[in-house]
């Protein structure tokens, strides 16, 4: 089943060129019309006729001009809105007219338009007419109206609306202005108490007297939001609370007028409340929480929010008594309290953890305390807390905390580790170090590694990057003791290193360019020893030393090395490596200064290599593919990008036909002057190089696999006749396409091979060749399978050549003739000739007129046509 979309909130790829190309402000878009753009209008009536789509959300302007089409094209409407603003024209009013036409769209339609809502939004009624004809029928029509949203602006005439909204539930107005306290009055005394939710927030216009209409008309009201409005005055408030005592959700955010006592009430009234948000109260005293709460624990115990943030007359008292009175409470803000002391009270933060056990999140001016998913996590958020809060904190927190995340914590030290480690260590799971003093830990030594490895035995995730405190590198001890003291763990963050484990494989990565040799041996030698993956690939100081150190240790394990810009790697480490190492998959070489020896001695030992990346050596030759060719039979991935070594015929024909012959899973397989890859088992082929020379494009195509479907070789300055000449006998029964875009020396000649070799052909290019009509009309009759066709800027074709393509092309689905000389009587053809038709282009074809692209339209309506 599609989902109802809202029609002005389409994706980015419809909604970038739609909207921005109207002609007609009659039509309600270009995409209905002939005029429409390519590929957007066959998505725009593909999504109009799912019977599933309705025009929904407060950004479908229905205008005055638009309403015809709505009724021709039968559609679902769920919410109305009417923009006078919107008019084109400059036309400031809706006309009787068209509001009767509207009446009649919305409730006379035989397919039974849902109207579930209307907003009323920006000067609906700024016009002058009397409002009882038409706008009186529109309301009289929606007697069963649920939902009104007054938007950014109202009129003095919406307080006549509430005699028709008997069944209203919902009202909504958001920095309305204009709203007065009429409307809301009407609206209260006629909606019969079936109003559940009342959302006013920042209405200036509105003063007490609607607060007090809502609480004498409105006892079943649940959900109520006043925030940052600056008339309301707290014998309103308190007359709401003592008369709808449904009330689940208050939000009085930001309200200045009010005192303790419309708390109290609160308290006293709503014992269902579940979310109270009185955030930036402040005229609030002290005790008023605590008496309030002591004396009403029964009323507020289904409190599950409490929003206390900013509130600066209140004291750590209020943290005790919430937490021995509200057992269900699962979020606590008290964030930005000026009256605690030395951090929070560590009585009442231990109580509000051990006694509010639904608790998920409890946001402190030093710490979020959170549980997610059963897991408690800490947070501190100071980056200057004081070591004695520090420690209040972490000693009053849940023992069961599997996570602390101290990232930039300034005074965080050796102390603080030694004083949680043995304490949370048995569920510890996260530790986030961080960043402190915002470049790195500068207090603490490698013996907090040491102390977190001896007590976090389920220890996950540790990062300690950026410490200053490490001398040459981590401590090897502290690191091996991570390594095996912690089986669990999946990432080791350091300043020189991340060491991962993935689907139960060890990986380590060298991360500073510029560390330094005895760094990069004391990493290497405290690894684990069944790490498959070292990744170093742009690591300065990385030698042959070091490889020979680690090529015995590892080797066994070992099945991915990247050296990649690592200039001091030579034959040498090679010969470690295919003596040491023969399960290696993966290597990366590029920009390392090895040569054919080097290269040859590995590939004859590594047998699994299966991904290569060679690209840049400048020290090999083209011998080296024939020798991978023949050793590296699982070969998937091989590039050998910017060889310099390569002769100046291109690769050698002989090996590149290897490459395709022996290595049968090949997928990618990147040269210089041309990338062969597999897609979904089809051979194709591109030729990258715009000044490529003959001869190497000879050598490219007499060696490319024969089973070869596509060749892709649009901008290549020297592909010319006798190159087809070579491609359409060789490789003619498989290719299906065949792009070709400027290339200036692509004849009819060309064509007549294409024509007699290529018959299973489907998409061809030949935009900007100087072919003529004899050629286009030979391909056409010979390769009736094509089903996508460009002759963009093909300057010497007339009307001939357009004619035979509609003849003969049954199959086509894409036609691009922009910049040609097509007329209104090809496209008579092919409407008449090709209903699979979906797009067509004629962009700049001047023989073409408006009144041809609506024929074609007529003919196949499903075709997108392009005509500017």
């Amino acid at each position: 089943m599609a989902k109802p979309v809202c029609f002005f909130n389409l994706p980015s790829d419809v909604c970038s060129n739609i909207f921005t190309q109207w002609l007609d402000s009659k039509d309600f878009v270009k995409l209905d019309s002939a005029v429409a753009n390519t590929h957007q209008r066959r998505l725009f009536l593909e999504m109009i006729q799912d019977p599933h789509f309705t025009l929904r959300g407060s950004d479908s302007l229905i205008l005055a001009s638009y309403l015809y089409w709505l009724s021709y094209r039968s559609l679902k409407v769920d919410k109305i809105v009417l923009v006078n603003s919107f008019l084109e024209d400059g036309d400031d009013n809706i006309s009787k007219m068209d509001l009767s036409k509207l009446v009649s769209l919305s409730f006379n339609h035989g397919n039974g338009v849902r109207q579930k809502e209307l907003t009323l939004f920006q000067r609906l009624l700024s016009f002058a007419m009397p409002v009882s004809d038409p706008y009186m029928k529109l309301f009289v029509r929606c007697g069963g109206l649920k939902h009104i949203d007054f938007g950014s602006e109202a009129h003095s005439s919406f307080g006549k609306i509430g005699m028709f909204c008997s069944k209203l539930q919902s009202i909504k107005a958001v920095h309305c202005k204009g709203l007065n306290d009429s409307a809301i009055e009407n609206i209260a005394q006629h909606c019969r108490g079936n109003i559940t939710t009342v959302i006013l927030r920042a209405c200036d216009d509105l003063t007490s007297a609607s607060i007090i209409a809502i609480a004498e008309n409105c006892p079943n009201l649940t959900h109520i939001e006043l925030s940052y409005a600056t008339t309301f005055r707290q014998r309103c408030l308190i007359q709401l609370a003592s008369s709808c005592p449904k009330l689940t959700f208050i939000n009085f955010e930001g309200l200045c007028n009010i005192s303790d006592k419309v708390i109290a009430t609160v308290a006293a009234n709503c014992k269902q409340l579940t979310f109270f948000n009185i955030d930036f109260y402040t005229e609030l005293r002290d005790n008023f929480p605590a008496t309030m709460l002591d004396s009403s624990c029964e009323q507020l115990s289904n409190l599950t929010s409490i929003n206390f943030e900013g509130l600066c007359n209140i004291s750590d008292k209020v943290i005790a008594t919430v937490a021995a009175n509200c057992k269900q409470l699962t979020i606590l803000n008290i964030d930005f309290y000026k009256g605690f002391s030395n951090g929070l009270d560590p009585v009442a933060l231990k109580l509000i953890a051990e006694t509010c056990v639904k608790v998920t999140d409890l946001v402190a001016p030093e710490f979020h305390y959170k549980v997610r998913q059963g897991k408690a996590q800490l947070q501190l958020k100071g980056a200057y807390t004081r070591q004695p809060k520090l420690r209040n904190i972490l000693l009053y927190s849940p023992e069961q905390m599997t996570s602390l995340q101290a990232s930039g914590c300034k005074y965080m030290n050796d102390d603080c580790i030694a004083l949680i480690a043995p304490r949370y260590g048995s569920h510890l799971t996260t530790l986030l170090l961080a960043g402190c003093d915002f470049e790195g830990l500068c207090n603490i030594s490698d013996k907090v590694i040491a102390t977190v490895a001896a007590n976090c035995k389920q220890l996950t995730f540790f990062n300690i990057d950026f410490y200053k405190g490490f001398s040459n590198g981590l401590d090897p001890v502290a690191l091996k003791l991570i390594a095996e003291s912690c089986v669990n763990i999946i990432d080791l963050v350091a300043p020189e290193f991340h060491y991962k484990v993935r689907q139960g494989k060890a990986q380590l990565q060298l991360k500073g360019a510029y560390t330094r040799l005895p760094k990069i041996r004391n990493i290497l030698l405290n690894s684990p020893e069944q790490m498959t993956s070292l990744q170093a690939s742009g690591c300065v100081y990385m030698n042959d030393d070091c490889i020979a150190l680690i090529a015995p240790r590892y080797g066994s394990h070992l099945t991915t090395l990247l050296l990649a810009e690592c200039e001091d790697i030579t034959d040498a480490a090679l010969a470690h490596i295919a003596l040491h190492c023969p399960m290696l998959e993966h290597i990366d070489l590029s920009g390392c200064p090895v040569t054919d020896i080097g290269v040859s001695n590995l590939v004859r030992f590594c047998r699994h290599l299966h991904i290569l990346y060679f690209e840049g050596l400048c020290n090999i030759s083209d011998k080296v593919i024939a020798i991978v060719a023949v050793n590296c039979k699982q070969l998937t991935f091989f590039n050998i990008d910017y060889y310099k070594g390569m002769s100046h015929n291109g690769i050698d024909p002989v090996a590149l036909k290897l490459i395709a012959e022996s290595c049968v899973d090949v997928t990618d397989f990147v040269a210089p002057d041309f990338h062969y890859k597999v897609r979904q088992g089809k051979a194709q082929l591109q030729l990258k190089g715009v000044y490529t020379r003959l001869p190497k494009i000879r050598n490219i195509l007499l060696n490319s696999p024969e089973q070869m479907t596509s060749l892709q070789a649009s901008g290549c300055k020297y592909m010319n006749d006798d190159c087809i000449a070579l491609v359409a006998p060789r490789y003619g029964a498989n290719l299906t396409t065949l792009l070709l875009a400027g290339c200036e020396d692509i004849t009819d000649a060309a064509l007549a091979q294409i024509a007699q070799h290529c018959p299973m052909l489907e998409h061809i290019d030949l935009s900007g060749c100087p072919v003529t009509d004899i050629g286009v009309s030979n391909l056409v009759r010979f390769c009736r399978h094509i089903l996508t066709l460009s002759l963009r800027k093909c300057y010497n074709l007339s009307k001939v050549a357009f004619l035979n393509v509609a003849r003969h092309l049954f199959e086509l689905e894409k036609l691009t003739l922009s910049h040609t000389s097509v007329c209104d009587s090809v496209l008579h053809e092919l409407g008449a000739n090709c209903p699979l038709l979906r797009e067509l282009e004629l962009t700049d074809c001047k023989l073409v007129t408006k009144a041809g692209v609506q024929l074609i339209i007529t003919m196949i309506p499903n075709v997108i046509c392009t005509h500017f």
